[in-house]
């Protein structure tokens, strides 16, 4: 006698009668639909389980009861582990290059004798512009009195007059406006007063003062500043006025 093992599906039967199968989809694991029953399966939804029913479809055009409902597909299984990277994207759009305005100077400080001698020349201010369009001017804005001068073939740089400054810290600005943005760049020229070290005198060229014609007791001479280890490099001379 032969025994079959496992699931049968009978799909014909001898006498030409056959099975009908039907689908319908459910939230519920547990209960199947009671509506919704199609001969197509339906299309998957997530939450969604699909049942199955099954009945006899007689040659006379008879049908058997509808049998007990199945549930063929499960729940959610887990996530899958991750794929294989896929190939590199294309590059993408450049990006807008950044506009940069900077101040540069040949010196930031002046420096300046214990006696208000100003022992520097003047300082040469360069703008440089990076995606600044040369078209696009630089203006300078420096505080009142002090003097900038341009120089020849070179639009984007100033000499400013040492001799001009007279606060201890003077701010220099330069700026440009592209595009509706302005680009500012901002450097400090700064007094350094310095000491007197070795100690400094005043020594008298003329031994013997002469009298000017102008007042009596008014003694005329010309004097130098000297140090301790003889002439420094800043000293500086004149004449030297004074009441008797």
């Amino acid at each position: 006698m032969a025994v079959a093992i496992g699931q049968i599906t009978i799909m014909d039967i001898l006498d030409g009668s056959h099975y009908e199968d039907q689908y319908a989809a459910n939230t519920s694991e547990t209960a199947a639909p009671t509506s919704g029953w199609s001969s197509n399966i339906p299309i998957p939804q997530a939450g969604y389980y699909v049942w199955k029913r099954s009945r006899i479809a007689y040659a006379d055009g008879t049908f058997g009861l509808w049998g007990t409902a199945i549930r063929i597909t499960g729940s959610q299984g887990p996530v899958g582990g991750q794929g294989p990277t896929g190939p590199q994207g294309p590059a993408g759009d450049p990006g807008e290059a950044a506009r940069v305005l900077t101040l540069s100077a040949s010196a930031t400080v002046i420096r300046v004798s214990t006696r208000g001698q100003v022992l520097s020349g003047d300082i040469h201010l360069t703008a440089f512009r990076e995606n600044i369009p040369s078209s696009v001017a630089v203006v300078w804005t420096v505080p009142s009195g002090v003097t900038l001068q341009a120089i020849a073939e070179q639009p984007d740089a100033r000499n400013l007059l040492v001799g001009t400054v007279v606060s201890d810290d003077t701010e220099v600005t330069a700026s440009a406006t592209h595009e509706g943005t302005t680009y500012t760049a901002r450097l400090s020229i700064s007094k350094v007063y310095e000491a007197s070290d070795p100690p400094r005198y005043l020594g008298m060229y003329d031994s013997m003062p002469t009298q000017t014609p102008e007042a009596l007791g008014l003694i005329d001479g010309d004097w130098v500043l000297w140090a301790d280890e003889g002439v420094p490099s800043d000293y500086s001379f004149g004449h030297l006025y004074e009441w008797r």
